[in-house]
């Protein structure tokens, strides 16, 4: 009997501190939610922002912004879009990464992205939008960039976010520059080869086809969408979607 109370003892012992810790990792997940949200809705805010100061004239300048993306937008820019965003764990590493692009219909273009390390936001990439490079989205976690200098020199790098990293890491970079002696190269962990024309439209296709676009759902950036990521919620009931390539 004093055997059986004693086990039933430790059972409930043991299932409280279950619980405790339980509680303790949700308490501490919802803490984090909270501080990416707060992060991201601040850059999601001053997004918001340029867009309404490159449709009237305003100075953005000050703004902590692509300034890409003012450019599409201005009237005399590359045409009107609209200004979305999506926050989700790319890398899936805990984290939460943020996408901020213009949509236009079934694409989008991607002008910012971020990811969330050691309790602040960190921008991973620079200078992409669509005159600079375009950024996409990939399977397998893959970020790819497109850039171009002219219409004989074009860049495509396939990036890949490590897990609890604040960095890209660069897979492959392929380079043809048609003003240089050697115009065809590729770049693998830091090795640049030079290759044949024939080599690098065959690489082309290789990695095109192995990081294939993908299709991310993306939200309407709108004030009550700023106050929902504020709280640690990323999106609403009856937002407004896009569902898109990149």
């Amino acid at each position: 009997m004093k055997k059986n109370k004693l086990l039933i003892a430790l059972s409930v012992f043991v299932m409280a501190i279950m619980i405790v810790f339980a509680t303790g990792t949700k308490v501490e997940a919802a803490s984090k939610k909270q501080k990416t949200g707060k992060a991201y809705a601040k850059i999601i805010k001053e997004y918001q922002k340029a867009y309404k100061y490159a449709k009237t004239g305003k100075d953005y300048t000050k703004l902590n912004i692509n300034r890409e993306f003012v450019y599409a937008v201005q009237p005399y820019g590359y045409g009107d879009g609209r200004p979305v965003y999506r926050i989700m764990d790319f890398n899936k590493d805990g984290n939460q990464e943020l996408f901020i692009a213009l949509e236009r219909g079934e694409t989008a273009t991607i002008y910012d992205v971020y990811t969330f390390h050691n309790g602040k936001a960190v921008r991973l990439m620079e200078g992409i939008g669509y005159r600079a490079g375009t950024c996409s989205l990939r399977k397998g976690g893959i970020i790819a960039d497109h850039s171009t200098g002219g219409a004989a020199s074009v860049m495509a790098q396939y990036h890949k976010l490590p897990k609890k990293s604040e960095k890209l890491k660069t897979i492959v970079t392929l380079s043809m520059d048609g003003f240089s002696e050697k115009p065809f190269y590729k770049i693998v962990k830091g090795k640049k080869t030079y290759i044949t024309e024939k080599q690098y439209r065959k690489l082309e296709k290789k990695y095109e086809k192995k990081y294939k676009k993908i299709k991310v759902t993306f939200y309407k950036v709108d004030s009550k969408a700023i106050k929902n990521v504020k709280k640690g919620k990323f999106n609403y009931k009856g937002q407004k979607t896009y569902k898109v390539t990149t």
